[in-house]
């Protein structure tokens, strides 16, 4: 009955109850496997970890019971056929047949739960892009070396021809001169590659640092409702120290209106007397 693709599916307490009743009433074979699996799940409720939680990274077993796929699989296709519409309907009490479509039998249920499935790296905001700026100045660090290395051999082998040296020479010199450039490129490119890799995890550091900055100075530049005068004038004396606790008593109308009067007064004075100078 099982496949090479069958998988698991994890036994919950509302589809026991629900394959329960159609031990009595399937064909031997598929009611043999049910009573099997049944069993088993009986078994291990009676365990004092009846209930396991849901299985972690660092699980290494699943402690609760299954059930194949392909056995739901059978009985939902029994259940659809006339002998088991047949003996669903004859049951004490009737057993609905639509509750045993393979969309009801895995509502509720975990497929493979004892998989330890891959985790899912989450994508960084632009990672794509600053990988592909690093590609870019890759091909053309190689592309400067390679160049580098043909430009001093063929400057060495004009320099040599321009001093009449034998070929063999020339040859030698060009050779030497290209093999120390070249030298010279891998260990340049070889400090380049590993700076790189030493800055990606400092400059993703620095990018959440300058977020975290931004935004406490977002919150610090946000305006203010009343000016620190008139904040100072609205607010009692005999109010400072519930002000300093963090208790706030309710004022009453008479007393904001106090404190509007006093405040447009305030203001009136200073507008006056920024006239008179």
């Amino acid at each position: 009955m099982s496949t090479a693709s069958d998988v698991n599916i994890s036994l919950e307490q509302h589809l026991v109850e629900t394959l329960e009743p159609l031990v009595p009433v399937l064909p031997d074979d598929i009611s043999a496997d049910l009573s099997a699996v049944l069993g088993a799940a009986s078994n291990a409720s009676h365990t004092p970890s009846s209930a396991p939680p849901p299985p972690s990274a660092h699980d290494t077993a699943w402690s609760q019971p299954l059930i194949r796929h392909s056995l739901l699989s059978t009985i939902s296709t029994w259940t659809r056929t006339a002998e088991g519409r047949k003996a669903l309907t004859s049951h004490r009490p009737p057993l609905d047949p639509n509750s045993y479509a393979m969309v009801a039998l895995l509502a509720g249920t975990r497929t493979s739960p004892e998989k330890k499935f891959p985790v899912v790296p989450v994508p960084i905001p632009g990672a794509d892009a600053r990988k592909e700026l690093n590609d870019r100045r890759a091909v053309t660090a190689v592309f400067n070396a390679l160049l580098s290395i043909f430009g001093a051999g063929a400057a060495t082998w004009w320099a040599a021809d321009r001093l009449r040296w034998k070929d063999e020479w020339k040859a030698l010199l060009a050779l030497a001169a290209a093999i120390v450039v070249a030298s010279s490129e891998a260990i340049l490119y070889l400090i380049w590659s590993s700076r790189r890799s030493n800055s990606t995890p400092r400059v993703a550091r620095g990018t959440r640092k300058e977020s975290r900055i931004a935004a406490v100075e977002g919150s610090s530049d946000s305006p203010q409702t009343l000016p620190e005068s008139s904040q100072e004038d609205n607010t009692p004396t005999g109010m400072a120290a519930h002000s300093s606790e963090g208790v706030q008593p309710p004022a009453s109308p008479a007393m904001q209106e106090h404190r509007t009067a006093a405040g447009l007064r305030e203001r009136k004075q200073r507008s006056v007397r920024a006239a008179r100078t």
